[in-house]
């Protein structure tokens, strides 16, 4: 992001009866009252790359004791507009106002924005902007892969993986990589992508615990067990020990009443167990 001087971007926060950022705005405004046929009146890159505020001043003294406790909530207009899936207005963004697509809103880039609705607009701003622009998905506290992922939305994932460059050792704020999502909702395409773009199935999160702990915490049904299955023999999965020094098969023998019959299925985690017994044999 660009960086401004301070009596420049925060002025209307201080003073608001100064509108040294009104273009900004009044962009942002419009972008709100979805009021497309006002963002073509601005001026060719006249929206600077800078936070703003989108809340309207209507009681003085309120904003006097809102301001001494930041309550101000501020935005830019890429985030405004991918949280409004307003396509429009991310196109006069990035071809009219050279609009920086990296910027970081509270640590998040716009396509967590575009994640939380992910619906087949959402899709085509993602693609405009990747045809336009090459932004960088490894920023933020708040990974989108990770998201998208976690959403279950299969065109945004293919998408980022194929020009998004994703770093396959990247975690997020809770110490996730994208592999481990990929594992926890048993999304067996999205994992073998990610290993062929050199992730490691052994990796483990901030608790030592590879993807082999965590599904065997839970429940284990059908599903669980046929991806542990077929991930241990085709990516030749060992067993480790997590920060508290447990393995898979610990934990599975710790919790070996649960799941039992359950639906009139067999016992899964003692197929597991079993499995894991051969493995080590």
């Amino acid at each position: 992001m660009q960086q401004y001087q301070s009596e420049c971007s925060l002025k209307y926060i201080k003073k608001p009866h100064r509108l040294d950022l009104k273009f900004e705005k009044s962009f942002s405004m419009a972008i709100k009252k979805g009021k497309t046929e006002i963002l073509e009146l601005f001026p060719s890159r006249s929206i600077k790359t800078v936070y703003v505020s989108v809340s309207q001043l209507r009681d003085y003294k309120q904003y006097k004791e809102d301001k001494g406790s930041l309550k101000e909530v501020l935005t830019t207009p890429l985030h405004l507009a991918c949280q409004n899936s307003d396509i429009e207005a991310v196109r006069m963004l990035i071809e009219s106002h050279q609009f920086d697509v990296n910027v970081l809103l509270n640590n998040k880039n716009f396509m967590y924005e575009l994640l939380q609705n992910s619906s087949y607009m959402d899709f085509s701003i993602l693609n405009m902007i990747f045809k336009r622009k090459r932004p960088c998905i490894n920023s933020g506290n708040k990974l989108a892969l990770n998201a998208a992922i976690l959403k279950g939305n299969p065109y945004m994932i293919k998408m980022l993986l194929e020009f998004g460059d994703p770093h396959p050792f990247l975690v997020d704020a809770n110490n996730k990589a994208a592999i481990h999502i990929a594992a926890a909702k048993l999304d067996i395409e999205s994992f073998d992508a990610l290993i062929e773009k050199g992730a490691d199935p052994m990796m483990p999160d901030g608790e030592g615990n590879t993807i082999l702990h965590t599904l065997c915490m839970g429940i284990i049904k059908d599903d669980e067990y046929d991806f542990i299955k077929r991930s241990v023999i085709k990516f030749d999965m060992r067993l480790t020990r997590n920060r508290q020094g447990r393995t898979a098969l610990n934990i599975i023998k710790a919790h070996s009443a649960q799941g039992v019959s359950m639906r009139g299925q067999p016992n899964f985690k003692k197929k597991i167990w079993e499995f894991f017994e051969q493995k080590i044999q």
